[in-house]
């Protein structure tokens, strides 16, 4: 699974595969690859239960970075310059 074209370019050049993307709807994959976008609907139910999951830790969020709202262009800045290695998030408190 990938989102980054370029990343998928590269897949593709490994050979024939199935590649499945959650970030990239309209990527065109090379001869010989199938690929498909998958982002199906999630339900309430769903949520809870992430939420559950995060809450017990379970699973873990990865979190890059959190900036105050106010310095929201720092936190644009780190998300466009910087590889990214978790989410970025904005705290208003």
């Amino acid at each position: 699974m990938a989102g980054s074209s370029q990343l998928l370019d590269q897949l593709s050049q490994m050979g024939p595969t199935a590649i499945w993307s959650l970030a990239n709807p309209d990527y065109v994959p090379s001869a010989g690859q199938s690929f498909t976008f998958v982002n199906g609907r999630i339900r309430l139910q769903d949520y809870r239960w992430l939420l559950d999951q995060l809450a017990q830790g379970t699973l873990q969020a990865v979190i890059q970075n959190t900036f105050p709202f106010t310095v929201v262009k720092s936190a644009q800045h780190e998300l466009q310059d910087k590889h990214s290695h978790g989410r970025i998030l904005l705290s208003y408190r």
